[in-house]
């Protein structure tokens, strides 16, 4: 009997659920001094708070992970970090109230794990105003207004787990890829990356690529439904 390999390559995978990352650079955004003898005037931060919020697209083993190591931290530095989750990518007026909740508790600090690059642009300046700095990661905002960015290495990182995906499969079968959420750059620079990789192989074939907002029990089901077209497909071959 004929079998057709599939490999599910879950934008999840693509570090998105569970948040892989080979490689990440740290961009310090705020004010700098620019030129020789030129300083640019430092915001008058908030001083008045020790509340630092932390604010997550989504709750699930990756977002506590990264919570655990946050909350250390922080607290180690004397703060008193908060967590919220948007409950979700597709969440963005969860997460720009959660923003708005911040600036008027007038917190000491944001760090921001936006669930959409040009929505939460308006609270991250708005933050700025209020003497709020915001450290962004995983998902840049596109705002000159952010003290710091902390980003995946986006190319590498799809790059080198399709170069896994390929290994594992040794150099044939069928992918179907849920990708990730849709309109985010982390999603598509490295989900064009591991394509740019996969298509150096001519034996491993992408059947359907689907976007798909980063939740893990909704990922599993649609993984669920494709096993069983793809073992069905392979019943009518066999």
């Amino acid at each position: 009997m004929k079998r057709t390999a599939l490999y599910l390559c879950l934008g999840v995978i693509l570090g998105l659920i569970i948040g892989y990352g080979l490689g990440r650079s740290i961009l310090p955004v705020g004010p700098s001094t620019e030129g020789a003898g030129t300083a640019t005037a430092r915001p008058q931060w908030n001083k008045g708070s020790r509340v630092v919020g932390y604010v997550l697209p989504n709750d699930g083993p990756y977002y506590n992970l990264k919570w655990e190591g946050v909350d250390r931290r922080l607290k180690e530095l004397g703060y008193e970090p908060q967590k919220y989750s948007a409950g979700g990518y597709k969440n963005v007026k969860a997460q720009t109230d959660i923003m708005e909740n911040l600036i008027q508790k007038q917190v000491a600090g944001i760090i921001l794990h936006a669930v959409d690059e040009k929505a939460l642009i308006p609270f991250v300046e708005r933050a700025y105003a209020a003497g709020i700095p915001v450290i962004c990661e995983n998902v840049e905002v596109h705002s000159d207004k952010i003290a710091g960015s902390v980003q995946l290495a986006n190319e590498e990182n799809g790059w080198e787990l399709a170069m896994a995906l390929v290994n594992e499969m040794g150099g044939k079968g069928n992918i179907a890829a849920l990708i990730g959420p849709p309109g985010l750059d982390v999603t598509d620079t490295m989900w064009n990356s591991a394509k740019d990789y996969l298509s150096r192989f001519p034996d491993i074939h992408i059947v359907r690529e689907e976007y798909l907002p980063v939740n893990a029990p909704d990922a599993l089901k649609v993984m669920e439904v494709l096993l069983v077209a793809y073992r069905s497909e392979e019943r009518r071959v066999g």
